[in-house]
């Protein structure tokens, strides 16, 4: 997911084998496909190590033919709501969030811009055969050279997955990427099944919301110490507030995204 310590590769079990910079020119942070119901943001992320923003998260946003406006996971997801398992809308929403991630990479690449890109796909259509033929022909169509630019973060992950389900996501993801990480949820435990799969970070969202203090300061400390002791990096993203990102350092989490971080890097410069 977010660049590690350097050029760090990661493997899944079963195939075992950054320098942050600035753009002469800066693509506008909103893009639109050609139909313009697909919006894609890319929002900073701060490297609480470094203290500074080297990585940018993809949130792609969209009106379906239904009315609904989603975005990020949810979208990516939309099409495992029902009975029936929506295949062809999974596959163009992944495909579209792929497509417009790959064209600000490789901007930021004929930039010389350093920064890494985060790409949320759904772990679990990942686990339908077409979505998964999918994927990798959408990879080798879209990223092509850019994967030392390109980090996965597969969402829709749980410990619940087994063993074998998380290697067989992470088989699909590594060809493509520098490293890969999951997307879990708030109750997930057994982090170790991550760590064994060889996904190099886990994620929160926080959905951008200004929880109050008392009800997640103490769950930092926790997932920091649950993904360390797995040798995992913990990411969080939609923190909605200054101290909320303030918080989330202390805690040692190293990568931070969400409305928070413009404005902790704006008391940062003051």
């Amino acid at each position: 997911m977010a660049p590690m310590d350097g050029i760090a590769t990661s493997t899944p079990a079963s195939t075992q084998a950054g320098d942050a910079g600035s753009p002469p020119t800066e693509a506008p942070s909103i893009m639109r496909s050609e139909d313009l119901s697909f919006s894609m943001d890319f929002q900073p992320v701060l490297d609480g190590r470094e203290g500074r923003v080297n990585t940018l998260y993809c949130r792609p946003t969209a009106r379906l033919p239904d009315g609904r406006f989603l975005s990020d996971d949810v979208l990516l997801g939309a099409g495992l709501e029902g009975r029936t398992v929506n295949e062809a809308l999974l596959i163009k929403m992944m495909l579209r969030t792929l497509e417009m991630a790959s064209v600000r990479a490789a901007l930021m690449a004929k930039n010389n811009d350093a920064r890494k890109i985060i790409i949320p796909v759904n772990g679990a259509g990942l686990a339908i055969p077409a979505v998964a033929t999918a994927f990798a022909e959408g990879c080798r169509t879209f990223i092509r050279d850019l994967g030392p630019n390109i980090l996965f973060e597969a969402t829709n992950m749980d410990d619940e997955k087994s063993m074998g389900y998380l290697d067989e996501v992470a088989i699909l993801l590594y060809p493509f990427c520098l490293t890969y990480a999951a997307r879990i949820l708030p109750k997930s435990q057994n982090l170790k099944l991550y760590a064994t799969t060889n996904y190099t970070g886990i994620a929160l969202h926080l959905r951008d919301k200004p929880w109050p203090m008392k009800a997640v300061g103490s769950y930092f400390d926790d997932l920091v110490r649950r993904s360390e002791t797995n040798r995992l990096k913990a990411y969080c993203h939609g923190l909605g507030s200054v101290d909320l990102v303030e918080a989330a350092l202390a805690a040692g989490v190293r990568f931070v995204s969400g409305p928070g971080v413009k404005g902790w890097v704006a008391k940062q410069a003051a």
